[in-house]
């Protein structure tokens, strides 16, 4: 019975994380970028980490990007190298301006 109860806390776990994972559509992610217009950089900062890359948006503000693999949520490293290639396959450019007060002031995303 131990054995029996052990092996369905393993499944319901496994259904929890695999169910965790769920794919974004692109209205998703379009209405996730838009939500941004207007909130703090800080926020940003505090829900998703530090950018991989920060940039000056040429007006006394900056341009961030957060890079994330398209099936999940999992933010990656957009220099690192996988199998010897230099680029990943099905990423998620995520970039947003920030003005010299620290609004986002413009929100979009790509997929490579």
């Amino acid at each position: 019975m131990k054995r029996h109860m052990a092996i369905l806390a393993l499944l319901v776990g496994t259904l929890l994380v695999i169910s965790s994972c769920k794919t974004m559509s692109r209205a998703d992610l379009t209405a996730e970028m838009d939500a941004w217009v207007g909130q703090t950089k800080q926020a940003l900062v505090e829900k998703w980490g530090k950018p991989a890359e920060t940039v000056s948006d040429l007006h006394g503000g900056e341009i961030v990007r957060y890079y994330r693999l398209a099936g999940g949520y999992a933010t990656i490293n957009p220099n690192e190298k996988i199998n010897g290639r230099d680029r990943h396959r099905n990423v998620i450019v995520q970039t947003l301006y920030i003005n010299q007060d620290g609004i986002i002031y413009r929100a979009f995303w790509r997929q490579q």
